[in-house]
Parts: structure tokens; C-alpha cells; sequence
């Protein structure tokens, strides 16, 4: 009787051993499909929700207009979106920080920015030359002449920084904010500044800082100083070596003159 019991045993062993092994398979499948919605899809099986930014795609999400998410190319960085009909127009933020302004719903391209000039361009943005002035005698050691405290100047002043050596005597040198309107040739980004004596001629560059302000969201890469050493002889004419930054332009001169924070103005607009 004993080895007939010892097979009963082994048999109920072996059958107990495939029931668990049968269950553990079954959990298996199911939670492939319990307690989670197929991978990239949303809870109610709406269509596949692309999250970007996961590791191996290479594209961190953007966000896209009205708090939607662009999700970045495969290795490529995220494409932005400019404002697009109906979603008011809204900017997008370009590569590298740059601002993209949207395709339509917004600001027309060929809308007219504010402007100094007599009329219906003028705006608390492009505020008016006020008349203000600075002097200071400057010798060989060199100065720093600072025009401030007028609505165009607020937070950046006007700056004309002259080296040592670049005078060889004292000349008394003088900063005007005018009140005179933009030159036709000119779309402005500033009021018009006078530079005194016009006739001064630097040994050495000096460096003018001027401020701008509009109400053009999109600062263009042509925006410039123009300099005329004097306004009834000679055209406004860009600087070399001029530079954008934030709120000012900068470059150098060897003489002193006029100057305008701008940029060509199309002579078939029909802007201010």
C-alpha cells in the first residue's frame, strides 16, 4: 500500500504545480491590460497622445499656442509655432529665444509702428525729444558726457564716451535732445540727438550709446545709428561698427554731428 500512496502524492503534487503555474500566466496577460490604457493613448481611447522630451527621442516638448504641447523632432530641437488665424496672433518663441511673430490674427506686417513725427503715429512709446540738454568741458584726459531724465531715456541714458588722447585741448562739448521731427528718410527709433561742436574732429574713436523704444514687437536687424556731421550738407548714414543691444544701440565716431536711433524708411509707405 505504501508505494501506491507515494504516487497518489506525486500526482497531486504535479497537478497543483500546473494550476499555479496556469493562474500566474493568466495575472500575467492581464496586467498588460488592467489598471493602465494602452501606451499612448489618453484614458478614453482618444488618439495616441505624443509626449516628447522621453529619453532616446532627443526633442524636448515645446509649448505651443493656447498651453498646448509641440513635441520636438527625433535629435531636433522643438519647432515653434506663430500665431495662426483665430488664436489671436499670439507670438511664439522662436530658436534660441527669438521672438516669431504669428502669421495672422495679430499686428498686420504692414501695420504702422508708433513714430515722433507730427500726427496720428504718436505714442507714450515713442516719446518726443523734450529739449534737454548736457554740456561738459572735456580735455586730454577723456569724459563721459550723460544725457538723462527725459521719457526717452529712462533706464538707458545717451552716453558719449571720450577717450583719453582723443583731444589734444579743453573744448567745451554739448548733448541735445531736439524736439525737431525724424528725418523723411528715417522710420525712428529715437528722437533726433545734436552733437556740439559739429566740427570737432576726435584724434581717437568715441563711443555714442543712444536708447530706442516702439511699439514693434519684433526689433529688425537693420536698426542703426545714423550720423551727419551736419544735416544740411551731408545724408544720415548708418555706423560701421553699429551694434544692437538691449534698449540701445552703440557704436563709434571720430566727429560730432546728428544722430537717430532708426531704421530706412520705405518711401511708399503710407505710415506716418
Amino acid at each position: 500500500m505504501k508505494p501506491k500512496l507515494n504516487w497518489i502524492l506525486v500526482l497531486i503534487s504535479f497537478s497543483l504545480v500546473a494550476n499555479m503555474n496556469c493562474r500566474s500566466s493568466a495575472l500575467s496577460d492581464e496586467g498588460a491590460t488592467i489598471g493602465e490604457e494602452p501606451a499612448g493613448r489618453g484614458s478614453s481611447g482618444s488618439a495616441p497622445v505624443r509626449t516628447g522630451g522621453m529619453t532616446g527621442d532627443g526633442g524636448a516638448p515645446a509649448i505651443g499656442l493656447g498651453g498646448s504641447t509641440v513635441a520636438g523632432g527625433s535629435g531636433s530641437a522643438p519647432v515653434p509655432t506663430g500665431g495662426m488665424t483665430g488664436d489671436g496672433g499670439a507670438p511664439a518663441i522662436g530658436l534660441g529665444g527669438s521672438t516669431v511673430a504669428g502669421s495672422s490674427g495679430g499686428q498686420a506686417q504692414d501695420s504702422c509702428r508708433c513714430t515722433r513725427r507730427p500726427g496720428a503715429g504718436n505714442s507714450p512709446q515713442c516719446p518726443v525729444g523734450v529739449g534737454a540738454s548736457v554740456s561738459q568741458d572735456v580735455g586730454p584726459a577723456g569724459a563721459t558726457l550723460t544725457l538723462s531724465g527725459t521719457p526717452s531715456t529712462v533706464g538707458v541714458p545717451v552716453e558719449l564716451q571720450i577717450p583719453p588722447n582723443a583731444l589734444s585741448q579743453t573744448i567745451t562739448i554739448r548733448i541735445t535732445e531736439t524736439t525737431d521731427p525724424p528725418p523723411e528718410s528715417i522710420a525712428d527709433w529715437s528722437p533726433l540727438y545734436h552733437f556740439q561742436p559739429e566740427d570737432l574732429v576726435f584724434a581717437l574713436p568715441a563711443v555714442v550709446r543712444m536708447p530706442w523704444s516702439s511699439t514693434d514687437g519684433l526689433v529688425p536687424k537693420s536698426l542703426s545709428i545714423y550720423w551727419s556731421k551736419n544735416l544740411a550738407t551731408d545724408a544720415l548714414t548708418p555706423l560701421a561698427d553699429n551694434y544692437v543691444n538691449a534698449g540701445f544701440n552703440q557704436g563709434s565716431v571720430r566727429n560730432l554731428g546728428w544722430a537717430i536711433v532708426g531704421v530706412p524708411r520705405d518711401a511708399s509707405s503710407t505710415c506716418p
